[in-house]
Order: C-alpha cells, then structure tokens, then sequence
C-alpha cells in the first residue's frame, strides 16, 4: 500500500458513478434538491472540490464561558471557582454596582486571572469606569498581573471617549458588532460587513484603526441548521478578511457565539439543539462559546447540575473531538466548501451593492 495517499487501495468512482448512486437514495430527482437560499445540491462530487481557505494555524483552543448569577461575592467567587474547576475557561460577570479594591479581592479570591477570559457586563450608568479600572489595576498591581495579560470582553460597547481609560489593557475587547435580531442568515452577514467598513473608514490613522479592528468582538447568532452554521462562521471570517485586508489590516478575527435553547418546551430536545450548535460552531471555527445554562426544573436538577451539563457539552467538544488540534475541521468537505462559496458570493454582492449607494 503506498504512503502518500491512504486512500489508494480504493477505487475513485466517476462523477457519473456517483450520480448514480445519488439516485439510488434519494430518487431519480436528486438534482432539483437544493438548501433553501443558497442553491447547493448535498450531492457533491471530488470534481466539485474546490478550495476555501479560512484558518492560517491550527485552531486555538475556544473559550467556553460561563455566566456568574448569583448575588454576593463569597457566591460569585464560589461559582467562578466551580466553574473553572469543572472546564470552563471563561466567565461572564455582571457588574451592577461600584466595585471597590476589596470587591475585587473577594470576587477573585483564588483565580488566576492572566489563564482565563473574562466578560464584564455593565448593568448601571451610574457605574464611574475610570474608578472602576483604577480599583481593578490596583487589586493585579497587588497580585503582581501585568495589565496587557488579562484578556476579555466590555460589554455593552465601550464609547471612544472611555477608552482611553483601557489603554493598557491591550487584550480587552470594547466593542460587540452584532447584527439585527431575527433577520435571514445573509442579512446577518451584511450587517456585520457593513457596520465594520463603516467604522474602519472613520479612522484616518492606520494604527488607530489597527487597535480598534483588535478591539472588535463579531457576535454570531446560529440556528439548528448544522451545516448552515458552520458555512456562515466560514463566509464571516474569509469576508471580513477581505474587509480588513482592503485596510491594510491583518488583524485576528474574533467570533463570539452565543447559545440558548431554553425556547425549546421539551428540554431533552433543547440540549440536542444545544449540542447542534455548539459542535457546528467548534467545526466552524469560532473563538468564544457562551451557552447559557438550561432552564430545567429546578425543583428536580439543582442550578448546579444544570450548569454542569452546559460546561459538559463543551468538554466533551474539546477534549474528546481534537477539533483544536487541525487548521480547518470542515476543510476538503465538498459540500460545506461549497455551501461556504455560495454564501460568500451572495453576501459579498449585497455587500458591494451597499458600497455603490
């Protein structure tokens, strides 16, 4: 058996062999099965291959963050604690007070800031963000964390008056471009593209604009369609390369995508859909995962468990499926590449239309 090619043993059936055996599944009108929206035929062919590029490296491994609700710091300390011991290597805090240099302290007790990603959610207006910062830089003076090493998301967006107060918090990210809520797949994209050519262009300075395209945090919604999402999470990142390259910019691309099923009434079948979504968006290629912890009943499975299982999910993608481990999972898939080519031309007209107006 030769070396260079594991498949060689195997005869290649012609294109025609295959249509054949197509139609001895699906029927003899095989050919007029299309996606809905995207004009691809699930009956690809090693003549059909074509090439889609979106990872330069291996995948790092993706954050899967988890949501921090409970009350006061001994519990929100606490449940960081649980969180992390059990996989998690993100969380995501509300702030909805002043936090003060002892809050810090109490809140992170015990964590080690500089290996995690943390998600900070300001709830009040009230809240003074230079204070904020002040306290925060205080609180890792003392634990001796450079402030370039914490990593993490501000969210709602931080205005450009405020961030001047980050400045040396390098690796956090100020602003969310996330796209209208329930419109289309290629709307989604759209508006994304568009707001983010937007906002470059209103940056003359080519190293301000290279630190605010860092700054940016692409949220994603997904749906139940498997393969779907993992050809829009592909179409994203080969767009917004073009996007950014017409900048001169070649900055990392950072895909959040946030999962909640709870909709779903029979909650065996929501945490099938959540396991859907999560596997498309590890094969896809996404950077942060949040999913948020089922609502089950909680007179039979205690908040605990329930956020246990959503951590599980996320292991079990992790450790188990070595996705982190391979430049492009879905890559020489002649069907996602495919689907991803449709998609990429149908967003990238829209979006040229746009540019025209």
């Amino acid at each position: 058996m030769e070396t260079d090619n594991i498949f060689s043993e195997f005869t290649k059936p012609s294109k025609e062999d295959w249509k054949d055996k197509i139609k001895g599944e699906l029927g003899e009108k095989y050919d007029q099965i299309v996606l809905e929206n995207y004009g691809t035929n699930p009956s690809q062919h090693f003549d059909d291959k074509i090439t889609i590029k979106t990872n330069e490296r291996p995948n790092k491994s993706t954050f899967f963050c988890e949501e921090i609700n409970v009350k006061n710091n001994f519990q929100i300390n606490q449940t960081i604690l649980t969180a992390l011991e059990g996989g998690a290597n993100s969380i995501k805090l509300s702030v909805q007070y002043q936090w003060s240099f002892e809050d810090f302290q109490e809140i992170f007790k015990g964590v080690f800031l500089a290996y995690i990603f943390v998600i900070l959610k300001f709830e009040s207006d009230e809240i003074n963000l230079e204070l904020f910062f002040q306290n925060f830089k205080k609180y890792l003076l003392e634990k001796e964390v450079k402030f370039s090493e914490i990593n993490g998301q501000i969210t709602p967006t931080i205005n450009t008056d405020n961030s001047s107060i980050l400045k040396e918090f390098s690796g956090l990210k100020l602003t969310t471009i996330i796209s209208s809520e329930n419109v289309e797949p290629i709307i989604q994209l759209l508006d994304i593209l568009l707001f983010t050519e937007n906002k470059l262009s209103y940056f003359e300075n080519i190293n301000v604009r290279k630190e605010y395209a860092n700054s940016l945090v692409f949220d994603l919604k997904l749906s139940n369609h498997f393969y779907h999402n993992i050809a829009l999470i592909k179409t994203l990142k080969i767009l917004l390369r073009n996007v950014l390259k017409a900048y001169e910019l070649s900055n990392n691309i950072f895909i959040k995508v946030n999962i909640n099923t709870n909709t779903i009434s029979d909650k065996s079948l929501a945490i099938i859909a959540a396991t859907n979504q999560a596997l498309s968006a590890k094969i896809g290629g996404i950077d942060l995962l949040e999913m948020t912890n089922f609502d089950l009943n909680q007179t039979v499975f205690s908040s605990p468990f329930s956020n246990r299982m959503a951590r599980n999910i996320q292991n079990i993608l992790e450790l188990e499926s070595g996705f982190n481990k391979v430049i492009d999972p879905s890559s020489g898939s002649y069907f996602i590449d495919n689907l991803t080519k449709n998609i990429c031309e149908k967003v990238w007209a829209e979006f040229q239309k746009n540019q025209i107006i």
